[in-house]
């Protein structure tokens, strides 16, 4: 069975935008596990308002627009569930 790690908000960031330097060794560890599918991300809906909440605000700028830069997370293998 595989393991469950739960996101937080920077976390998120610095992995979806490719800045893996930022990230603890505890992140590290659960973004390898899910990257060598023996790990599964959970995203909170707070991280996912705060991520919105700073896009919205200027303090978090995306390449794109937020929901494409969303999108991108779904291609690379994360998927969504309500």
């Amino acid at each position: 069975m595989s393991e469950g790690y739960v996101l937080d908000t920077n976390a998120l960031h610095f992995y979806a935008g490719d800045q893996f330097q930022k990230l603890g060794p505890t992140a590290k560890r659960a973004f390898s596990a899910f990257e060598h599918r023996r790990g599964y991300l959970v995203v909170p809906a707070p991280v996912v308002l705060e991520t919105w909440l700073l896009a919205q605000g200027g303090k978090l700028r995306f390449p794109t627009t937020l929901d494409a830069w969303w999108r991108t997370l779904t291609v690379r293998s994360w998927s969504t569930t309500p």
